[in-house]
This record gives structure tokens, sequence and C-alpha cells, in this order.
């Protein structure tokens, strides 16, 4: 029996990961190995207690291997290659390790990130999709064949931002209320137009409808004076010092002193929002 056990140890030394061939191997009972290895944790509940985790991966102490060091040598077991697939007609230990007395043994790879996993190391750790030539896009890990993306970021391959800064409008509205905001880009409800949907080419027609509410609003001026708080009282006006402020503002003439004044309006479920600037351009 010894011989045997000897013998399959010999036959999985390849499949151990390769920081136990370079490394001395420590014993169980041994607490005062060296900590070259980097960050190191003695009888790691990740190894069973019958190892040490060095900077994610177990080394076993004797007479353990396994990935997580689940496997004693010195003990037989009953158990056959049944229990290395994940169905009848599977194949051992998904092509991705060794089976051993029912136990699969995940096969270490050249690059120490890269690693299989799971009962029968159907599971990878790089396996996943790729965004702009990196795995996950950059914004999340790879955990058995599918993407976990970071906070703030979704897809299959982690690459859509659902942070919505890039698609806030002057008015704080996203997409100024005229589209939605899909992986930090506005998708504009025609006609509108522009990063933040605030241009409007043939909308001319809004600016006219709002202009003489706007002109008594803000400045006391124009054909709807007399009934302004009557017609206009719908407006949500905020003002500002001048037309730079507004991001393509309506440029309408008020008749009574053949000024200038500049304006925009948006809509949200509270109402029609007007920002109107103070300043006017005067003949």
């Amino acid at each position: 029996m010894a011989v045997k056990l000897v013998c399959l140890f010999l036959l999985l030394l390849p499949l151990l990961s390769s920081s136990q061939d370079e490394k001395p191997t420590c014993l169980k009972s041994a607490s005062t190995c060296s900590d070259s290895e980097g960050n190191r944790e003695e009888n790691s509940p990740a190894c069973n207690s019958n190892g040490a985790l060095v900077n994610g991966a177990c080394q076993c102490y004797q007479p353990y291997i396994g990935q997580h060091c689940q496997i004693d040598l010195t003990t037989t077991f009953d158990r056959d290659d049944r229990f290395c697939r994940e169905g009848p007609s599977a194949p051992l230990c998904s092509g991705r390790g060794l089976c051993f007395q029912g136990d699969c043994i995940c096969r270490s790879l050249q690059n120490p990130n890269e690693r299989y996993s799971g009962t029968f190391c159907e599971c990878s750790n790089f396996d996943c999709p790729h965004h702009n030539h990196r795995l996950c896009g950059g914004h999340g890990k790879c955990e058995c064949g599918q993407c976990v993306c970071d906070n703030d970021w979704t897809n299959e391959d982690c690459s859509c931002s659902t942070n919505t800064t890039s698609c806030m409008a002057s008015n704080q509205q996203v997409c100024n209320g005229r589209g939605m905001c899909q992986c930090g880009s506005c998708r504009c409800e025609p006609p509108y137009a522009g990063p933040t949907c605030e241009n409007c080419p043939t909308c001319m027609g809004l600016c006219q409808t709002h202009a003489d509410c706007v002109d008594c609003r803000a400045f006391g001026k124009g054909p709807k004076k007399d009934t302004c708080e009557a017609e206009c009282n719908y407006l949500i006006l905020t003002k500002v010092a001048s037309k730079v402020d507004i991001r393509a503002p309506c440029r309408m003439i008020s008749h009574e002193d053949s000024c200038y004044f500049y304006f925009s309006v948006s809509q949200s479920p509270a109402g029609t929002h007007c920002t109107v600037a103070q300043a006017k351009d005067c003949p």
C-alpha cells in the first residue's frame, strides 16, 4: 500500500501548483515557515486547515494535496471516477485536471493569475468576455466564466457605465428629458440632438410658443404683460446672468424695446422649466 501511495503522489506532482515545486513544503505542525512568499496564512480555512494560503493559492502540508488541500494521501477511498464527472458522458474533471480516488485535482496553469476551480474543475477566472482587450472591460472580475461587474458597470463584459453624470443637461435633467442615458451617452428623441439632447435645429416653434410668456414673466413686457399671471404662471422660471450661461438658447426679440432676450425651455414631470438670461442685447 505504501508503494502504491508513493506512486500516486509522484503521478500527481505535475498537477500541483508550481509554487509548491519551488518552495519548501511546511509540515502541518510547523508554524515558523518563511514569509518570503508574500502574504501567507498558515493553517488557512480556505485550505481546510491542511495548508498555507499564499497569494490566493493553497500550498499543502504533507501528506495533503488538491486545490484546497482536501485529499489525504494516507487515506484510502472507495470513490471512483464517477465522482469526477458532471454527467455520465462528461469528461473527467472537465478535461482540466486529474481524478484521484473520486476527487478532481485541477491542472495548474503557466500564468499564476489564472486558475481552474470547482468540484469538476468546471470554472475558471479568465474565460470571460473581453472589452477593449481587457477581461470584463477592466471593470469587474471573472468568476466561473461570467463577469461580476463593479458598481456602476453592467453588461456581460462590464462595458456599460450606469453613471449618468455625462448625460446631465444644463437644467439638471438626464438628457434634457428628451432621451435616455445608455452606457454614459444620450440616445436622443428626434428632433433633439447633441451630447445631452439640448440641440434642436427645427424647434423654433417651441421658442415662439413660450416667448411672450418669458417676456412678461422675466421682464414685465410684451403682449401678455397684462394677463401674465393668468396665462403664463405655468412656467417654472430660473434667471441666470447672461446667455453664455444657457446651452443652445432661444433668441427672441421684444417688440416693446426691440431688444433680444435669450432663454431655454425644457420639460419635466414637475412642469415646463424656463431658464432666461437677465442681460438683453439691445440696439
